[in-house]
């Protein structure tokens, strides 16, 4: 079948037009498109390690990695001076609950008074919305804490994934 040289000429216009019209949406929307890979990829990496959390392949690892960093005379002394250990312990706590809760109180509340509702209840809901996944997420999950040293602090939920590192990411 032979298209007219007219029909022709206009298909191949209207290809240009939709495809400058991609362009000019990709360019408008870098950003966006960016995030949002960088979400995927992302989401793909958390997926990967929760399936091998799951599977029981990181279990190992992961005792290899805590052995390293303690005394091989005595699994429950770690390296260095007994400070040291007491300065990692306050470090960590920076991204425990009630840190984390104090300062997102606080934030918001200064939001409040310069009168940024929106963005208070937007770090509000951030952060709620962290922890419910959070901690649904390790119920799901239900990975045990390793109990091959005793805990330095009292522990109430499972070790996977991290509350300090996601909490603290989300905030």
């Amino acid at each position: 079948m032979n298209l007219p040289l007219h029909w022709i000429a206009k298909i191949k216009f209207e290809d240009r037009k939709i495809e400058r019209q991609n362009k000019n949406f990709f360019q408008k929307h870098r950003l966006l498109t960016i995030n949002l890979a960088i979400a995927v990829l992302a989401l793909h990496g958390f997926a990967f390690v929760m399936r091998n959390v799951l599977d029981g392949d990181s279990l190992k690892l992961d005792e290899k990695i805590f052995l390293m960093f303690r005394d091989t005379d005595d699994i429950t002394s770690p390296w260095g001076p007994p400070y040291l250990e007491e300065m990692m312990r306050d470090i960590t706590a920076l991204g425990g609950t009630a840190v984390l809760t104090l300062l997102i109180i606080v934030t918001t509340i200064y939001m409040l008074a310069r009168k940024r509702k929106g963005q208070a209840l937007y770090l509000f809901c951030a952060a709620l919305s962290g922890m419910i996944v959070s901690n649904l997420i390790k119920l799901g999950i239900d990975r045990p804490r390793p109990d091959l040293v005793p805990h330095g602090s009292i522990t109430y939920l499972p070790s996977f994934p991290s509350g300090h590192s996601l909490m603290s990411a989300v905030v």
